[in-house]
């Protein structure tokens, strides 16, 4: 399941409604973990144009509303270490301004915010604020 995020991870610059500033940017990580607990297989960062893991870059092409604040997307993603880019496609529900629910099929991961100071060494002290603004 944790390893179902990197293939997920996304780009919100064309989130409807949503990424219209009701998601609350930031750290978020895998429910099923923990702020405490976070890891680079279980943590991602929503910043003004994506959500980021620890090797991957994506960013959205295009988005299908299926039900109610569920969309299917698609992206172009980067693997960060190779450099190699590919395509991506799932469905994003969105459950609240800091919990959304990424699923595919045969993956599913929902995450939840996380305040900066919750998390562990080297997250909690990273300066963000230049993703974030």
């Amino acid at each position: 399941m944790k390893a179902a995020l990197v293939p997920a991870v996304l780009a919100l610059t064309a989130l409807p409604a949503l990424a219209q500033g009701n998601l609350t940017l930031g750290f978020y990580v895998d429910v099923s973990v923990g702020c405490a607990n976070a890891s680079n297989a279980t943590l991602g960062l929503l910043h003004k144009t994506g959500l980021n893991s620890a090797r991957t870059d994506c960013a959205f092409t295009g988005f299908t509303a299926t039900g109610h604040n569920i969309y299917h997307y698609t992206e172009r993603c980067t693997d960060i270490t190779s450099g190699e880019a590919y395509d991506n496609e799932g469905d994003i529900e969105l459950l609240a301004e800091d919990r959304f629910r990424l699923f595919g099929e045969g993956w599913e991961v929902t995450m939840a915010y996380c305040p900066q100071n919750a998390l562990p060494d080297p997250w909690n002290s990273n300066d963000i604020s230049d993703l974030l603004d």
